[in-house]
């Protein structure tokens, strides 16, 4: 595979417009599916596959062939000229070039405002419209999805986060997409993506077929709450996504997040909550032994100096 370096130092290459097409459609995906896969609009997937776009990034390319679910390989082309960069250097300047319109001249001319409200009102029922019929169009893509998370945690101790996505349909494909809290450190994950530089995890599932559980631990950076947002998107689903729901908050206490009720003892009902949907999942790394000695125990402590739970014995 031949790259191109690019100004900063991003590697290009280029993809084959028609072949990405043919295999999003083989595959029933939609533009909104791969767009949010790869992190980009679906006008861009478009003009990616009416070939609008002679180079892209390596880092999209990669992104584009996970979510068609093929090697990069497939997707580029057999040939890379060296007319690309010219040609993508010049459409960079052609969109920073202002042209005036003949629309702007007749709005200067009769008075701006009246007629940009007016056109504005338009604009936003004809959006309103088309919405609404794609949603009465649009088919019950048969996905349910959770998330399950403790009501509260310890400032800067590891909690864990549980996604369950359900389908009740034939296997489909689905991305998850998680919007992580802005204070916190990813600490274990079994995401598929992990976007640098951006607060979000992102699961590309082949073929989900009943219900599954995806994993993940943040550390909270400071005593803030956090709030989570996360959406399902699926390749059947002709655009529609799935707002994750269940747990969207956990405050910030000086507590284990297990202890559920804040008495500083594991109880009998408590433990079991963490066999029961914190264990054995995928891209947790919770420390079952500790709460478990805990539960032993006649309760626990937070040690300062060593910044852990602590034990309390018997006497």
């Amino acid at each position: 595979m031949k790259e191109k370096k690019f100004q900063f130092g991003q590697s290009m290459v280029r993809i084959d417009g028609s072949r990405v097409r043919q295999l999003r459609e083989k595959k029933g995906l939609t533009q909104l599916y791969v767009a949010t896969a790869v992190g980009v609009t679906t006008d861009t997937i478009s003009r990616w596959e009416n070939r609008h776009y002679q180079s892209v990034k390596l880092e999209n390319a990669r992104g584009l062939a996970a979510a068609l679910e093929v090697e990069l390989a497939a997707i580029l082309e057999a040939s890379e000229p060296q007319e690309a960069e010219e040609v993508e250097g010049a459409e960079s300047v052609a969109a920073s070039v202002s042209v005036p319109s003949p629309a702007g001249s007749w709005f200067k001319g009769r008075g701006a405002l009246p007629a940009i409200l007016l056109l504005a009102a338009m604009l936003a029922l004809v959006v309103l419209l088309m919405r609404n019929k794609e949603q009465d169009l649009a088919p019950d893509i048969g996905l349910t999805a959770t998330r399950k998370i403790p009501a509260h945690a310890m400032p800067g101790y590891p909690m864990p986060v549980v996604i369950t996505v359900e389908s009740t349909a034939s296997p489909v494909s689905v991305l998850i997409k998680e919007i992580l809290p802005s204070r916190v450190r990813v600490v274990s994950s079994s995401a598929t993506l992990q976007p640098a530089g951006k607060e979000e995890l992102k699961w590309i599932v082949k073929h989900l077929s009943g219900r599954q559980r995806f994993g993940y631990m943040v550390r909270p950076t400071n005593g803030e709450d956090l709030h989570f947002h996360g959406t399902v998107a699926s390749g059947a689903g002709r655009g529609q996504e799935v707002v994750i729901g269940g747990g969207q908050s956990v405050a910030m206490a000086p507590f284990h997040w297990a202890d559920t009720n804040r008495d500083n003892i594991i109880s009998d009902d408590e433990i079991l909550v963490v066999y029961d949907d914190f264990e054995d999942v995928d891209g947790l790394d919770v420390d079952v032994e500790l709460v478990e000695e805990m539960w032993i125990g006649s309760g626990y402590r937070w040690d300062e100096n060593k910044e852990a739970f602590a034990v309390i014995p018997w006497p």
